[in-house]
């Protein structure tokens, strides 16, 4: 997994894998991420037990990456394979089916000036149907890629 960042500064990033020098991360990114998240990119649902969970969507993350290290300083990359496990997941109270399937992905982002962060997601499907199958596919990727972000602080909804 990742090295996590602390919440109260953006990450400090030096060295490469093999100990070589490294671009630094510059004052205006570690400015950027020190600050708060702006809480209209804060998006709300309610679960299925009716607590108000609060996140930000996968566009949202993606935007702050782009806006915070530049379209060219940052990237992401699926590490392996994205796995695929049948379940079977039932509402106790309707005998519903909510889940029959379950996909999960690492994801590593790499930014100008960091050592690589990870992390993994998973997308439960929610019918046994091609459309079903993909957005579930999709979004393991995007919760790890999400997860991996929370690493640089509170800019990704940490």
């Amino acid at each position: 997994m990742g090295t996590n960042a602390s919440t109260d500064a953006a990450p400090s990033c030096l060295t490469g894998p093999n100990g070589t020098s490294r671009e630094r991360m510059t004052t205006r990114v570690r400015g950027l991420l020190n600050k708060p998240l702006d809480r209209l990119l804060v998006a709300e649902r309610e679960s299925r037990d009716g607590r108000i969970l609060h996140y930000i969507e996968g566009w949202t993350a993606i935007n702050q990456a782009n806006r915070i290290f530049g379209y060219d300083g940052w990237g992401m990359e699926v590490m392996g394979e994205v796995g695929f496990r049948p379940i079977h997941l039932v509402d106790p109270d309707t005998e519903a089916t909510l889940a029959v399937g379950m996909y999960s992905a690492v994801v590593r982002v790499t930014v100008r000036g960091c050592a690589p962060r990870s992390d993994a997601g998973c997308g439960f499907v929610t019918a046994d149907t091609p459309e079903a199958h993909e957005t579930a596919y999709k979004g393991a990727v995007t919760d790890a890629l999400k997860r991996a972000l929370r690493y640089f602080g509170n800019q990704f909804g940490n």
